[in-house]
């Protein structure tokens, strides 16, 4: 049951961006005839009470699965609206307020979605109750009616004109209406009639008490009440001429109920909006048929953009022939690990991407560093990579032409994480930890520079790192990493250590990851004077600059850490 409810709240949110696309289109085509405006909330209806839906570049609709059921079982639950912007400000207080604490035995969203899927049902039950009682009540009301002719009836105990019943329908009229509107109270409720209204009401009520938790739904439900009416007035009114135009106005006026509730039923005469409804009657001009053409343009471009789903992953993974496949690791407290897939790996990686369950874009994550990254390129020349953005394996993504793409399969974020931790090799790969070749890249450097110490050494800051490579098997992985360096030579004598020189600054190093670990492809400086600036701007990403700008702080840490080597050294003599 968790899992429908969740399904209704995710057609319900995905409706609401129709929802208000339609009060702002009703805005803009307020002189188009009425009907188009109840056609709309039909294209409401529809989105609203179908599960299924065609993907389409065109939809508008940020996110199909706001809510992943995956949520009840996440470590960090978070919903993904498909705006940014949402997702920022809405996630941590999700993350905050529902993250399971270590020791718990349940996700604290495992206990909290059915008791919500239950009130949910509760509110069903409550509306359908009221509707049913509403019917019979007007039942019991017009039990000793008089019939005139054919479907029409008098009764003494109703304020309004209104049609009851559903099947078979009837027109009962208060008594002692004054018979001169008569004609126009007829003609309403006979237009009713051929327009199915008594039927698309009732219906309308029924998606709203489905809906019922969607403060949208109800504004929906509302404003269909009185576009149905709307719509109705104008089909009789383009009949009359003005003076009975009038007398239909006036009909309307004396009709009039003060009714604050929501009612299914039934089609009352004068009970929605009659202020608005006379001054429309009044001023009626038979719209243009370019204003009818546009407003039925306009619905059909709304349609297409609002009833299909936004575009999933555009790849069909179970066709992807994989030529070579490589891992990242960043979750190992001595920096990041890599490994490249054995034949056997990618045979049983191509099989798990297969029936991969793929959701929505999710944009949110550009710019986060991922925990572990498994790299694909295939035979196609493409690359797809799919990454872990939390270290227990709960959030994850495939990123393809730098698009974001939530993995909604949990036994293959599983999988995600333990390759990339190599659990699952099937066999040894020389591994060089990433943290040595920078040293080694370091050292390498600086062995040219004499500054007569008797005692060299190093200590960096990793900032930043960033991974790379053509989707070419012929060429390599490769890894940049942005780092703040400290190289120092140093002195010894009984005293203690001295230092006679040495160089600190930004750098970035790139290797090409083999299967054999890190090789120094490029080491990166920027240049002297004017150009160091503008050297580092333009290769450092920017999210870092502030720490490149402001370094004092990991110098510190850094001379310090050179320091404590050099002693170390010193003891050793």
């Amino acid at each position: 049951m968790s899992s429908f409810f969740l399904k209704i709240v995710n057609m319900s949110i995905a409706a609401s961006w129709l929802i208000l696309a339609v009060v702002l289109l009703r805005v803009v085509l307020k002189k188009a005839p009425k009907w188009i405006n109840v056609l709309l909330w039909g294209i409401v209806a529809f989105r609203l009470i179908c599960p299924f839906s065609f993907e389409s570049a065109l939809s508008l609709i940020p996110s199909a699965e706001t809510i992943s059921p995956e949520i009840m079982m996440d470590w960090t639950p978070e919903i993904s609206t498909g705006v940014s912007s949402i997702d920022k400000v809405v996630n941590p207080i999700i993350t905050d307020t529902f993250a399971p604490e270590p020791i718990a035995s349940a996700n604290p969203l495992q206990l909290l979605i059915p008791v919500l899927a239950i009130v949910w049902a509760i509110g069903i039950i409550a509306m359908l109750v009221y509707a049913a009682v509403s019917y019979f009540r007007l039942q019991k009301k017009v039990g000793a009616s008089i019939s005139v002719r054919d479907n029409i009836w008098i009764c003494d105990d109703i304020q309004t004109p209104f049609i009851l019943g559903f099947f078979k329908p009837s027109i009962y009229i208060p008594s002692g209406t004054d018979e001169a509107q008569l004609p126009y109270i007829i003609a309403h409720e006979n237009a009713h009639l051929k327009r199915c209204d008594h039927r698309w009401k009732p219906l309308g009520y029924l998606v709203l008490a489905i809906h019922w938790f969607n403060p949208l739904v109800w504004i929906a439900y509302i404003l269909l009440c009185r576009d149905i009416e709307l719509a109705c007035d104008e089909k009789v009114i383009r009949g009359l001429n003005q003076n009975e135009s009038i007398s239909y106005s006036e009909a309307l006026l004396s009709c009039s109920v003060n009714r604050r509730t929501v009612m299914v039923c039934p089609l009352a005469f004068g009970e929605v909006g009659v202020k608005e409804r006379v001054k429309n009657v009044l001023n009626y001009k038979k719209p243009a048929f370019w204003i009818v053409a546009i407003a039925v343009v306009s619905s059909i471009v709304l349609g297409v953009c609002f009833l299909t789903n936004p575009s999933s992953f555009p790849v069909k993974l179970d066709s992807v022939q994989i030529s070579k496949a490589s891992t990242m690791d960043f979750r190992t407290n001595i920096g990041p690990t890599t490994f490249q897939l054995s034949a056997a790996e990618i045979d049983e990686l191509s099989s798990r991407i297969k029936n991969l369950k793929i959701g929505h874009k999710d944009q949110s994550l550009q710019g986060h560093t991922p925990f572990y990254s498994l790299h694909v390129d295939t035979k196609e020349n493409d690359r797809i990579t799919f990454s872990g953005f939390d270290s227990n394996g709960n959030q994850a993504a495939i990123l393809y032409e730098n698009v974001y793409y939530r993995i909604t399969d949990s036994d293959f974020i599983s999988y995600l994480q333990r390759i990339c931790a190599g659990e699952t090799r099937t066999e040894s790969i020389n591994e060089t930890n990433v943290d040595t070749a920078i040293h080694n890249a370091i050292m390498e450097h600086n062995s040219d520079r004499y500054y007569k110490g008797v005692f060299a050494c190093e200590s960096h800051t990793v900032l930043a790192t960033e991974a790379g490579g053509a989707a070419n098997s012929e060429e390599n992985e490769t890894l940049t990493v942005y780092v703040l360096t400290l190289y120092e030579e140093y002195n010894l004598s009984e005293e203690g250590i001295e230092s006679v020189g040495g160089g600190c600054g930004p750098v970035a190093l790139t290797f090409n990851v083999t299967e054999n670990g890190y090789e120094l492809s490029e080491y990166w400086e920027p240049g002297d004077g004017s150009q160091y600036s503008d050297d580092i701007r333009k290769k450092f990403p920017e999210d870092i600059l502030d720490e490149v700008w402001n370094p004092q702080d990991y110098v510190d840490a850094m001379t310090a850490e050179n320091e404590q080597k050099a002693l170390e050294f010193s003891a050793q003599k």
